[in-house]
């Protein structure tokens, strides 16, 4: 994968490139959000083992999915110049 650099004639391509990177690690986190929250419900509301087993699995899934959008979020990031000229890092 080639580096974003920033060019003089696309200055746009990159904001847009870097709003869809923090687009794409909201939904990770939405995501992630959705299973850890369906985890909790099923040991809430259950008391079966095989049911709150899976109520931890999916918590932990819940967990690996947000690693992963955040790991993909720093390395999108990472390939990015830094925005010029507004002080803001």
């Amino acid at each position: 994968m080639r580096s974003i650099g920033r060019s003089s004639g696309a200055p746009l391509d990159e904001e847009r490139t870097r709003l869809a990177n923090e687009r794409t690690l909201l939904a990770y986190e939405r995501t992630a959000l959705g299973f850890a929250v369906a985890g909790v419900t099923l040991i809430h509301i259950f008391h079966e083992v095989l049911v709150r087993a899976s109520g931890w699995l999916l918590i932990a899934v819940g967990a690996f999915i947000a690693i992963i959008g955040l790991y993909r979020f720093v390395r999108v990031r990472s390939m990015l110049r830094p925005p010029s000229g507004d002080g803001d890092t």
